[in-house]
């Protein structure tokens, strides 16, 4: 089964792109995204606990990591979640700030790149004040997982928590004892 065509692929900047807001919790608006484009990749597609299901996918240059977050987190309902990256903007500190005061992210887990400190010390020092739990290690892989009572999702990407218009890629996994050893790894990293 193929998520895409090879028309998808194409870079179709100005095209077909209609940015919109993503509601996490009833009446909660989480922030600017490009949903036709998530949207046309994963609606209807069953992300819940019991699907057990992999979904490889491209972001055609229409969404960053943040933005896809955001999404499972909307899927999922409130979630526990848990990220890994060696790059952070400031767009992904305001989304997830956004969903933990609305209650949508329910607890968080960042793991960053320990030279984060000094690339993006500004951005860094905005994460503590909204992130709980931050651990930092040599890290250059990118993931994240959202786990609720419904979902276990997680996502392995080539794209950082940084506002991203290039072609990326990546792959979700449903299955609940992968998001268990990424989650699981994301603790251990902050010492919880």
């Amino acid at each position: 089964m193929s998520l895409f065509s090879l028309d998808d692929i194409s870079n179709r900047k100005g095209k077909d792109i209609a940015f919109g807001s993503i509601e996490v919790m009833p009446g909660q608006i989480i922030g600017p995204v490009n949903m036709r484009s998530i949207r046309k990749a994963f609606d209807g597609l069953e992300f819940g606990k019991a699907s057990g299901a992999v979904f490889p996918y491209w972001t055609n240059n229409h969404w960053s990591t943040y933005d896809l977050l955001m999404y499972m987190v909307a899927a999922a309902g409130a979630s526990e979640v848990t990220f890994q990256t060696w790059g952070l903007g400031k767009q992904a500190v305001e989304l997830i700030d956004k969903a933990i005061k609305s209650g949508a992210i329910t607890s968080c887990f960042a793991v960053f790149d320990k030279t984060l400190k000094q690339r993006k010390s500004n951005i860094l020092a905005q994460a503590r004040l909204i992130i709980p739990n931050i651990g930092f290690t040599e890290v250059h892989g990118k993931s994240f997982t959202v786990q609720s009572s419904t979902h276990s999702i997680t996502a392995i990407t080539t794209s950082n928590m940084t506002k991203n218009r290039r072609l990326e890629f990546g792959v979700i996994f449903t299955q609940e004892d992968v998001c268990n050893q990424f989650a699981d790894l994301a603790k251990e990293v902050c010492h919880v």
